[in-house]
């Protein structure tokens, strides 16, 4: 019997269900001994002749099934949910405090925002003498901030042709916003605006990060 390489998943399939079938299934007639023999040499002839006792060819199949199957198996173990950290109020509340706090000391009223990882606003504040135009600006910062995962002191050069993704609504690519990170996972950004530099801004913003970095880092998974 002559196999090619077409037929071999299913004579694989055939062979690996066939041997666990037997296995479980035990005599269907009560025969004597002879006649036992008698079958188990034609049946053992039969799938010698196949070719399906040699061990390269068994060998072969189970490595051809698993190879089937792999990808089932991978799915299956697939998880239905994920836990994602999420940044909370009170955190973003110290942040945002911190932050002002920071510009203050260096004489600078502005407009912080933190968002959370979908870039939705957590926290605004905005100091006594801070402008209003604060309050967008600090937002669209947190908001790219946290959807390219990156300082935006680091993308200011980055989209500069008319028509890059820079130009997109809602996006600002001045120094000034920065992600939060925790154990490895982004979990929001804050924007500062309303000082006279965007370098300043980010200054503030992160030094007001490092009075929370610590218990971020604690609270990770």
């Amino acid at each position: 019997m002559k196999m090619d390489h077409k037929s071999t998943p299913g004579v694989c399939l055939a062979l690996v269900v066939d041997s666990e079938n037997s296995a479980r299934r035990g005599p269907l007639l009560t025969i004597s001994s002879g006649t036992r023999r008698t079958i188990a040499q034609e049946s053992d002839k039969k799938w010698a002749d196949a070719g399906y006792l040699q061990p390269t060819i068994r060998k072969s199949c189970m490595l051809l099934l698993s190879l089937l199957f792999a990808p089932l198996l991978a799915q299956a173990e697939a998880p239905m949910l994920i836990k994602i950290p999420r940044l909370t109020l009170e955190a973003s509340e110290r942040l945002a405090q911190a932050t002002i706090a920071a510009c203050r000391k260096e004489g600078i009223q502005i407009g912080v925002t933190v968002v959370d990882r979908s870039g939705d606003a957590m926290v605004f504040m905005r100091d006594t003498l801070a402008p209003r135009v604060t309050i967008e600006i600090s937002r669209q910062k947190a908001y790219t901030a946290v959807n390219f995962n990156a300082p935006l002191s680091t993308m200011e050069n980055r989209f500069t042709k008319p028509f890059a993704v820079g130009k997109v609504d809602g996006l600002v690519f001045s120094a000034g916003g920065i992600p939060i990170s925790a154990a490895g996972n982004i979990v929001g950004a804050v924007g500062v605006s309303g000082a006279a530099t965007g370098e300043q801004d980010e200054a503030c913003a992160r030094e007001g990060l490092q009075a929370i970095a610590f218990d971020l880092e604690m609270a990770g998974p």
